[in-house]
C-alpha cells in the first residue's frame, strides 16, 4: 500500500487509511500505535495531547538556572563512548553559544554524533541541573538548525502525549507532524452559526492548534475536545466491558459520535457523553 504523502486532496481517503500506511509508520510501530487506539490516520490526529511543555523562550547559556531551558548554539565536541559498566551508549558533547558553555549527555542514542557533528547550529530543549559544581543536560531535545526548518521539539510549546512502551512523544510528534498538512482538507463538523456564537476556533485551526499550538494560550475549542477525549475514556471502557470490544477501539467510537452534521443535528448515541462532561470544562465551549 502506498504511504499516505501530503498531496493527498480527500478527507475520507487519508482520514480511513490504515495507520500503517502513513510514512514512517512500520508493523512494529504500528503494533504500537494500536496500543494507544489509533488504528487509521484519522485516529492519529485526534490523539491529543496530554499536556505542553513551554521551551518557547530562547535564552544565553550565561542567565540558565536548574530547570526546563531551551538555548541556541553551536557543537564544540561531540563523542559515543560504551560505558560497559553501565551497559550503556553515551553520547556527549559540549555546545556553546559565546556567553558560555554546558554539556549534555544522552544514553543509547549512538546516531546522534553523526547528526551532530563538531560545527553544527543546534537548538536545546530540556531540564538543566548542577552536576560536579557545573551545569549540564540529560537527554535533552536537539534538532539541528537550518533555514525554513519548522522544528518540532524545540524552541516552542512541546506537546506531550500519552505513550507505550516502545513509542515516545518524540516518536508521535514526528509522526503527526508529517500527517498535519492534510489537516487543511478536514469539513467544519459543527455549524457555522455554533462556531461563530460560541466564538470558536475553526476545525482546521484548531486541530493544528491542539498539537502544535503557536502560543501557551489554550484554544477554547481545543480544550472542549480534551474534556470529550477524558469523559469518552471512562464512557467506553464501561461500554467495552459489555460489548466486548476493545476499550481504545469502544472510545474512538465514542469521539466519533460526538461529531456533529452540516445540519446541526446531534446523534442521539452523543447525548450520554455530552452529559457527562463535567460543568467547568463545558463553560469553555461558550464562554467569551
Amino acid at each position: 500500500m502506498d504511504k499516505i504523502n501530503s498531496t493527498a486532496t480527500s478527507s475520507h481517503n487519508w482520514q480511513n487509511r490504515p495507520i500503517g500506511s502513513v510514512k514512517g509508520v512500520g508493523a512494529e510501530m504500528e503494533r504500537r500505535l494500536a496500543r494507544l487506539g489509533i488504528y487509521t490516520a484519522g485516529d492519529l490526529i485526534r490523539h491529543f495531547p496530554r499536556r505542553y511543555d513551554d521551551f518557547s523562550k530562547i535564552i544565553p547559556i550565561r542567565l540558565m538556572r536548574p530547570g526546563n531551558v531551551t538555548f541556541r548554539g553551536e557543537v564544540e565536541r561531540v563523542a559515543g563512548r560504551y560505558a560497559r559498566a553501565r551497559k550503556l551508549h553515551l553520547t556527549e558533547a559540549i555546545i556553546s553559544d559565546g556567553t558560555g558553555t554546558v554539556k549534555a549527555v544522552w544514553f543509547n542514542q549512538p546516531y546522534l554524533a553523526k547528526t551532530i557533528p563538531t560545527g553544527t547550529a543546534v537548538l536545546v530543549s530540556g531540564q538543566i541541573k548542577f552536576k560536579n559544581n557545573d551545569l549540564a543536560l540529560q537527554s535533552p531535545a536537539i534538532e539541528a538548525i537550518s533555514e525554513g526548518k519548522v522544528t518540532k521539539d524545540t524552541a516552542r510549546i512541546v506537546p506531550v502525549y500519552s505513550e507505550t512502551e516502545g513509542l515516545s512523544s518524540k516518536q508521535l510528534r514526528g509522526i503527526v507532524q508529517s500527517v498535519l498538512p492534510l489537516v487543511d482538507t478536514v469539513e467544519e463538523t459543527l455549524p457555522e452559526g455554533v462556531v461563530v456564537s460560541a466564538k470558536l476556533m475553526p476545525l482546521v485551526k484548531a486541530l493544528r492548534e491542539i498539537h502544535f499550538p503557536a502560543s501557551v494560550g489554550v484554544t477554547i475549542r481545543s480544550s472542549f475536545w480534551s474534556s470529550v477525549t477524558i469523559c469518552c475514556d471512562g464512557f467506553s471502557s464501561r461500554n467495552a466491558m459489555l460489548s466486548g470490544t476493545s476499550s481504545a477501539r469502544a472510545t474512538a467510537s465514542a469521539k466519533h459520535a460526538l461529531d456533529v452534521d452540516t445540519t446541526g443535528a446531534v446523534p442521539p448515541s452523543a447525548l450520554a457523553i455530552w452529559d457527562d462532561i463535567p460543568q467547568g470544562h463545558y463553560a469553555l465551549l461558550t464562554q467569551a
